[in-house]
């Protein structure tokens, strides 16, 4: 059986912003997932960790209202925690 791969850290902070800004938006995991076109286990292995396609990045930030460079990169993860805290 294969072990599952360790995400990146990219990986990890597109999956810390995608929560985030879901949370922000009072939006439930499985109601991105169907405005989005994609399966409930997909968006959680995204919200997990698993790098989502390019296409997939730009469906997420235009939904989320935000920029594709907020959802990736790292000076951004304050701005995740400061989201967190006002959910």
């Amino acid at each position: 059986m294969a072990r599952p791969e360790t995400p990146t850290p990219t990986a990890l902070r597109v999956a810390s912003m995608l929560r985030a800004h879901r949370e922000r938006h009072g939006l439930s995991g499985s109601e991105c997932a169907a405005l989005l076109g994609a399966s409930r286990q997909k968006f959680a292995q995204w919200e997990q960790g698993s790098e989502p396609s390019a296409v997939a990045l730009a469906q997420i930030a235009l939904l989320l209202r935000v920029r594709v460079e907020s959802l990736i990169c790292r000076q951004n993860t304050q701005v995740a925690k400061n989201l967190r805290k006002q959910a």
